[in-house]
């Protein structure tokens, strides 16, 4: 289970079951896939959405669209305003 609350440091990581890794530059974030982390696509579940890996690695902090001064989307759905 690569998900909560089995994949978890409380549950030993699915009892061992996980593969974890720790990512790079987030000390303490331990996740199934890494490169998931910064990936521009939001996993906005634990361990992935969470500060100790910086929210998906950015992937899930919402962020104002140029020329949208009030308008605030995740990084990879920026695409999605005007096409159509």
């Amino acid at each position: 289970h690569d998900r909560a609350p089995y994949n978890t440091k409380d549950c030993g990581f699915d009892g061992g079951d996980c593969d974890i890794h720790r990512v790079g530059n987030y000390t303490d974030c331990f996740v199934h896939i890494p490169d998931q982390i910064g990936d521009g696509n939001c996993n906005d579940w634990t361990p992935y959405n969470t500060e100790e890996c910086g929210f998906d690695g950015g992937d899930c902090v919402l962020t104002p669209v140029e020329g949208y001064e009030e308008c605030f989307l995740l990084p990879g759905d920026h695409n999605e305003i005007g096409n159509g």
